[in-house]
């Protein structure tokens, strides 16, 4: 990260608004079909503070394991390309947040934001915002298989 941006003040901002903010900046390197960058997201949007370009430059470090997990955890019927890039924004952001956050703040913030992009009389909506906690659930039950693989592998190496 530049001096630039470790030396610039920011304003506090509430955890959900911080949120929702890295899903627009998300959203828009999506829909440009862009790698996400947090030196653009700096120049680009002036709203970011550093907590935020410090977490996507975590989750453009990232970026192809993240998008894996969502892949491999999308029902037979969907690909990570169909998906519309709102859901793709709020997937990444929440799939990221599963490595530092708990799981009940996680899948309940992102279906909370969802809710403000997504009008929720309309049917679709609905099945957009099942979608995204199903998916969610299924990424952390992955993650808790993965660790708990991890922590049989550190075991067995340490017993050598």
């Amino acid at each position: 990260m530049s001096e630039t941006i470790k030396n610039k003040k920011y304003p506090q901002k509430s955890m959900r608004q911080s949120r929702i903010e890295v899903i627009q900046v998300l959203y828009k390197f999506i829909i440009l079909e862009r790698e996400i960058d947090p030196a653009v997201a700096f120049e680009e949007f002036d709203f970011l503070n550093r907590t935020q370009l410090e977490k996507l430059d975590k989750i453009a470090s990232n970026y192809e394991f993240i998008k894996k997990m969502i892949k491999i955890n999308l029902s037979s019927d969907w690909s990570f390309e169909r998906l519309n890039p709102i859901t793709k924004a709020i997937l990444i952001n929440a799939t990221y947040e599963l490595f530092v956050l708990d799981k009940a703040i996680v899948i309940n913030e992102a279906l909370e934001i969802g809710k403000m992009f997504f009008d929720v009389e309309n049917f679709q909506a609905k099945k957009n915002l099942k979608f995204i906690n199903a998916c969610l659930q299924s990424i952390f039950n992955a993650l808790v298989i993965l660790e708990k693989r991890n922590r049989k592998l550190e075991n067995s190496n340490e017993e050598k």
